[in-house]
């Protein structure tokens, strides 16, 4: 069991301009959850993510390519990244307890 780090909402760009025109300072679009998870993983893990990560379609292959794990196995801290017939999702984990995955977005 991994503890819950629930922050709430804190995003400092919610309010940025629609459509989305502005970049971040990773170089991802403002309001876009991958904005939300670069952000929390600065923030909250101290984690520096390269710039222009992208859509999250390619989170999990490029995180893959640069020696990062990716697996089914999360914990807080770490980026769940969804894919399916859905589309690709990121989102930041909070805490993970037995088979109950607490995320933010």
């Amino acid at each position: 069991m991994s503890r819950s780090t629930v922050i709430g909402d804190n995003y400092p760009w919610q309010n940025a301009a629609i459509p989305y025109v502005e970049v971040d300072p990773w170089e991802v679009y403002k309001r876009e959850y991958v904005s939300f998870v670069a952000y929390r993983l600065s923030t909250v893990n101290g984690f520096t993510i390269p710039y222009a990560y992208g859509d999250p379609n390619l989170w999990g292959y490029r995180a893959q390519n640069e020696g990062y794990r990716v697996d089914m196995n999360p914990s807080a801290g770490s980026v769940a990244w969804f894919t399916g017939n859905k589309g690709f999702h990121d989102a930041w984990v909070v805490g993970v307890n037995g088979e109950n995955v607490e995320i933010e977005e």
